[in-house]
């Protein structure tokens, strides 16, 4: 799925066999709550999208959930067994199905619904692009949409922060603290060698307190694209900002950024795949 600012007039529509379901979504009129509704226009869109592809058959799947919302049914989350996804992504998408279905069982629905549906929506999109798995750059931008809206679903959900003791004297604000997270080549996952260091960043990060501040830098070395290494860079930089988000650091003070290939720590030539310069830097500070 690409993003594209296309409209698909009747007169386009020729509709045979797979495919059907689009033009028996389009024109309903969604009932029900809130978020049925906020979910009848977010599958209607991928099915569209979809179709644009000549992808009938994913086409009709968004179609039937866009049906199924109008009229106020419930719909879930696709299940990761729906999907034949590559082995090495269905840990990732399971945990982040069971993030969505806690914020649902949280009242989400009723709470948030325009932001929960575009977290569903979202991650029904991932699913779908992961399983083809052939267009990294849909995959990296259903996957971001994931995880900005179910952070913003679990911020929303989240109870109010304490008010902040009183100091009877000021203490001495630390040092900032900095970070180097490495990857292997096209991965979004820190390297087990620099797990320990994630860990020390959020645990400083927590011994600042609700005043601690994170900023997350994404790089990527130059063997690819420049804007798939610059989506790739900010993927692997959102994630690291997810943890910490996860660890109890405000959203409001996670600043990220992707430089993608630019700025690489060790300088190299166009297309040359250096492992020094796939990496995220964290700074911690107060």
């Amino acid at each position: 799925m690409k993003t594209r600012g296309i409209v698909l007039s009747g007169a386009l529509l020729v509709l045979a066999g797979c495919g059907t379901q689009l033009q028996k979504a389009e024109g309903l009129e969604p009932a029900g709550t809130e978020f049925s509704k906020e979910l009848y226009g977010g599958y209607l869109n991928l099915s569209r999208l979809e179709y644009t592809e000549s992808d009938f058959r994913d086409s009709d799947v968004f179609a039937r959930r866009a049906k199924l919302a109008a009229v106020g049914s419930l719909v879930e989350p696709e299940v990761v067994e729906a999907r034949r996804l590559p082995s090495d992504r269905v840990d990732v998408l399971t945990g982040s199905r069971d993030r969505l279905v806690a914020a649902l069982a949280q009242g989400a629905a009723e709470k948030l619904p325009a932001e929960t549906a575009r977290a569903q929506v979202a991650f029904d999109c991932w699913m779908q692009e992961q399983e083809e798995n052939f267009q990294p750059d849909d995959i990296a931008a259903c996957q971001t949409a994931f995880i900005t809206a179910i952070g913003a679903v679990e911020d929303g959900l989240a109870p109010p922060s304490p008010p902040p003791v009183a100091k009877v004297e000021p203490e001495p604000i630390p040092e900032p603290r900095d970070f180097v997270l490495m990857y292997d080549f096209d991965d979004t996952t820190v390297m087990d060698a620099d797990k320990a260091k994630l860990d020390s960043a959020m645990a400083f990060a927590a011994s600042l307190g609700s005043d601690a501040k994170v900023r997350v830098l994404g790089y990527a070395d130059r063997a690819g694209a420049d804007k798939y290494n610059d989506a790739l860079a900010m993927l692997r930089a959102q994630l690291i900002a997810d943890s910490f988000r996860k660890a109890g650091v405000r959203l409001g003070n996670i600043e990220v950024t992707s430089f993608g290939e630019g700025k690489p720590a060790v300088e190299t030539p166009d297309g040359v795949a250096e492992a020094g310069n796939r990496r995220v830097e964290v700074v911690v500070f107060k």
